[in-house]
């Protein structure tokens, strides 16, 4: 990450509209394969630089997912997350009744922070079952199983996972991604992976 902010620094005022990002491609060893920063004017991205000097070394699948520093980062902010959560009217309301707005705010905190520790849980079956089954229908990265913090994923209510399938830097990935036939094997076997978590595994967790 040190790195990757370093090289962000080379683009800092050059990128507008787009911020100025580091990006590093690590192979599963932890050897550094390639980088890139955001280029000037914003494009291209940090990202496409980095993959393209990676070549065909930068290939196969990854599942991202929700991990522990990022569900530590949710827990910590629930207590203000609940705090939202009572509108100005149901403030108004509780107090002639001579409700303890704090206990209130606290138990919906409480209830917040215990969804996230479920909804980890219940994430990590889920992404052992995706690769389970996308393992049999496509090439996977050697450590497809990786965390990260992007938005889609940062949910306190439901498993949440983002497939990313390959590199169209990638020569192999690029003509894997236009077939009809493989986006159908693939996409197959995610819905099964989805298939067996709700049929079998989620059973197996405390609601």
């Amino acid at each position: 990450m040190a790195q990757a902010l370093r090289l962000a620094r080379r683009g800092l005022g050059l990128t507008w509209p787009n911020p100025s990002v580091g990006s590093i491609v690590v192979a599963a060893t932890g050897e550094i394969i390639a980088r890139g920063w955001t280029a000037p004017g914003g494009r291209p991205h940090a990202e496409a630089i980095a993959l393209d000097r990676a070549g065909k070394r930068a290939r196969g699948a990854t599942i991202y997912s929700l991990r522990e520093s990022v569900a530590n980062s949710l827990q910590r902010s629930a207590r203000g997350e609940a705090s939202e959560i009572l509108s100005d009217k149901e403030l108004a309301a509780a107090k002639p009744m001579d409700g303890d707005i704090g206990a209130i705010k606290g138990f919906l905190s409480d209830l917040i922070r215990l969804e996230v520790d479920r909804n980890r849980d219940r994430t990590g079956v889920f992404v052992k079952s995706v690769i389970e089954y996308m393992g049999e229908s496509t090439n996977l990265k050697d450590n497809p199983d990786r965390s990260a913090a992007f938005v889609v994923i940062k949910s306190a209510k439901v498993p949440s996972i983002l497939v990313e399938l390959g590199y169209v830097t990638n020569e192999e990935d690029a003509e894997l991604l236009k077939s009809d036939v493989w986006r159908e094997k693939v996409s197959a076997s995610i819905v099964t992976a989805i298939d067996n978590y709700f049929s079998h595994q989620l059973a197996r967790l405390p609601m």
